[in-house]
């Protein structure tokens, strides 16, 4: 329930223009600010396009005819998401796009990152999340022995996620500081593009 509370103090204070969110893999549970009250004022959109191929659809809006999707977590694509929901949104909003992988009931190669980028206006700022990842071995023995502590994980990379673009929208990282112990980096990427 930490989510419901992060989200309830979202409505409360947050005085931006209202929320355009398009969430890849990581931060859905940011699609439970539609069930608090109060939230209308804050909410414009949640799109979760979920499968490589919907991705590609928001951000084909702005990309250039021929060339190359990016990697479905990366900077670029958070860029893109950003871009493409701006360009089929035709009112002032706080855009904010994110990409993730977190840990799934598989072992995958590479880290788990979640990148984030928020536009308002013109500017485009972006940040990245290194999460813990575990050996593979952890993988193994828990997808046999109790597959439902994976999920666990999961749904709290999820919030810790979700907790972070909330705590960006708030200009509060004092709230980032509950997940540091989860979180082996946090980084602003300096990508303030147009």
């Amino acid at each position: 329930m930490e989510i419901k509370k992060l989200l309830a103090r979202l409505v409360d204070e947050y005085r931006g223009d209202p929320l355009a969110i398009v969430a890849t893999g990581a931060a859905i549970s940011l699609g439970q600010l539609a069930t608090v009250p109060g939230s209308s004022r804050i909410l414009d959109s949640f799109c979760v396009p979920y499968s490589y191929e919907s991705s590609k659809y928001i951000v084909g809006k702005v990309k250039e005819e021929g060339s190359d999707f990016p990697s479905p977590v990366s900077e670029a694509t958070a860029i893109l998401l950003t871009k493409g929901t701006k360009a089929i949104t035709d009112r002032p909003c706080c855009f904010v796009s994110i990409t993730g992988a977190v840990i799934t009931n598989r072992y995958r190669r590479g880290d788990n990152y979640a990148f984030i980028c928020v536009s308002k206006d013109s500017l485009f700022k972006t940040y990245k999340i290194k999460l813990t990842k575990h050996p593979e071995l952890f993988y193994t023995i828990l997808k046999k022995e109790a597959p439902e502590v994976i999920q666990t994980i999961r749904d709290r990379q999820d919030i810790i996620v979700a907790s972070q673009v909330i705590a960006i929208l708030l200009n509060d990282f004092s709230i980032m500081n509950k997940y540091s112990r989860d979180i082996e980096c946090f980084t602003f990427v300096p990508s303030e593009t147009n």
